[in-house]
């Protein structure tokens, strides 16, 4: 039994010579025979080496945030082969209120991976939560143990079938009747359990960004001592850890364009392909782009073939789809520093009747004719040969709004306001 095999540590053999004080024996006695071939079945049944060295990382299986985070989430499915009652760990990853594909998703492993349903069934003590998948790991022909995916609709697998790592498993379930012991909406409930000792988890936040890159934890390995244990930072190999970095979000099925500012007038630098994971750098509120499902406004910084610029939320796979509501910035996203102006001229004054010659290179004029009148923009004109644009509105506010709209490429993040009633204050 499982709780047997957990309790009982590994035993190293020692042989030993038995020998005759006058002389060497050829061969021991039935006595001595009897204690070497115990002592080796000891060894051998205390020693399921194999099964507990043997691992995989259990990578996120669907797109979404932590809802309930490993260590404090309630375990409630066991598996009896394992002669277990409850899962070693267990997390909830919700989907934003939409359904979501859910894979069978595992990654560095000390061997081959592969998979097998081992179950299928209701979720809940009714019909009310969706179906749960039991997937039995094998890491080089070694069982190490099975996770539990659990609230799902759109089933793609059957009880009994072998699948490949990466599997699709079925969808999220939507729609259900809300039930607070069991379903509370568009989620899945991960539950692994080694089938010697126990798994560890990877410690991770309520809220935090995962998608099928994101370590969750270990299943197999000896890691852990007990239930709801955090992995070492060493569990995953030298090249791995359980930090996380900046969110991440995959491009829709039509791919993302890559754009020098937040706005679709801007050039594109580069397309992203469809189903493309990318990091968020940060985030801009920036043109809104009309989408069937409402309007959006967030903006990406994101880097992609040695690019660096924009996408727009509505091209990506974020939790704003297909709710407009949640058009929100993902948790651990920063926002994008104040955009700066580098092309702009040097900026110098004029009298509201001549121009001082070191102006008179210059081709656009800040303000209306009150303030700049049009026998300087004549003036302008003479010396340079071409016709100077003015940018202007009804009064000083209206000006300093169309100065705004001229000097950047789209909606910004921050905005600096100053009075228009003392004119210092606003430099």
């Amino acid at each position: 039994m499982r709780a047997q095999r957990r309790r009982t540590k590994s035993a190293n053999g020692a042989a030993c010579r038995l020998r005759d004080p006058g002389r060497r024996r050829s061969t021991l006695s039935l006595a001595a025979l009897a204690v070497v071939i115990f002592a080796a079945v000891l060894s051998s049944a205390a020693s399921p080496a194999s099964a507990a060295t043997q691992q995989a990382t259990i990578l996120s299986p669907v797109d979404g945030a932590i809802s309930s985070a490993p260590g404090s989430h309630h375990r409630v499915y066991g598996w009896s082969p394992y002669s277990v009652s409850a899962g070693d760990w267990s997390e909830d990853i919700h989907t934003y209120r939409a359904a979501r594909p859910v894979y069978a998703r595992f990654g560095e492993a000390n061997g081959p991976i592969t998979l097998h349903v081992a179950d299928v069934r209701q979720a809940c003590s009714g019909s009310d939560g969706g179906l749960r998948v039991f997937v039995v790991v094998h890491v080089a022909g070694v069982e190490v143990g099975g996770v539990w995916y659990s609230h799902l609709a759109n089933l793609k697998v059957s009880a009994g079938q072998s699948i490949g790592n990466g599997a699709h498993l079925g969808d999220t379930a939507v729609g259900l009747p809300v039930n607070s012991s069991c379903w509370t909406g568009p989620h899945v409930h991960l539950e692994p359990i080694n089938k010697a000792k126990y798994s560890c988890f990877a410690p991770r936040p309520e809220d935090q960004v995962v998608d099928g890159g994101s370590r969750l934890g270990i299943i197999g390995g000896e890691w852990a001592s007990g239930v709801n244990q955090a992995c070492p930072s060493n569990a995953y190999g030298a090249s791995g850890d359980s930090s996380p970095g900046l969110p991440t979000a995959h491009t829709s099925s039509a791919g993302a364009n890559l754009r020098a500012a937040p706005t679709t007038q801007s050039s594109i630098l580069t397309t992203v392909p469809a189903n493309t994971s990318v990091t968020l750098e940060c985030w801009v509120r920036g043109e809104t782009v009309q989408m069937s499902t409402g309007p959006y406004s967030l903006w990406h910084r994101t880097t992609y073939g040695g690019q660096s610029g924009y996408v727009a939320d509505a091209t990506l796979n974020t939790p704003a789809h297909p709710d407009p509501s949640a058009d929100q910035p993902l948790p651990g996203e920063p926002a994008c520093p104040a955009p700066t102006t580098t092309t702009a001229a040097p900026t110098t004054t004029t009298s509201t009747t001549s121009v001082p010659p070191a102006t008179q290179q210059t081709l656009q004029v800040l303000g209306g004719s009150p303030a700049v009148s049009d026998a300087v923009l004549g003036q302008l004109e003479g010396v340079t040969g071409v016709v100077p644009s003015r940018i202007a509105g009804g009064d000083r506010y209206a000006t300093s709004a169309a100065i705004a709209r001229a000097g950047f490429a789209g909606p910004v993040d921050t905005v600096f306001v100053a009075t228009g009633e003392n004119f210092p204050d606003a430099l």
